[in-house]
């Protein structure tokens, strides 16, 4: 699990960066705040999820963060399509969101069994 918080931190990281460059080039649009909002959720649910208080509430938190991936991943695909991204950074942030999702998703059905 690590690791994967390790992906997410580092998913933040990058949208962070991204987000205020765009900000200093005013590429400011709602595209961007929800990408900002999707890629920055996905590492604090995980981190909540670690100090869950029952299992059902650590499911509870990964699926959330899940979720935020899988929305992440969209708005990673619009950037592109609307030239925010080119595409070695696609690329890269793809291969890292579909690393932590794959993982989230990893990680939760193992639980329920």
């Amino acid at each position: 699990m690590q690791r994967l918080i390790t992906d997410a931190v580092k998913l933040s990281h990058e949208s962070a960066l991204l987000c205020e460059k765009w900000r200093k080039e005013k590429k400011l649009s709602p595209i961007v705040n929800q990408f900002y909002r999707s890629s920055n959720s996905i590492s604090a649910n995980m981190l909540e999820a670690t100090a869950a208080e029952s299992a059902k509430d650590k499911i509870h938190k990964l699926s959330i963060a899940l979720k935020e991936s899988r929305e992440t991943s969209g708005w990673i695909n619009t950037l592109r399509t609307i030239n925010y991204l080119n595409e070695e950074k696609h690329l890269q942030l793809s291969k890292l969101n579909s690393r932590v999702g794959a993982g989230l998703y990893f990680i939760i059905k193992s639980m329920k069994k």
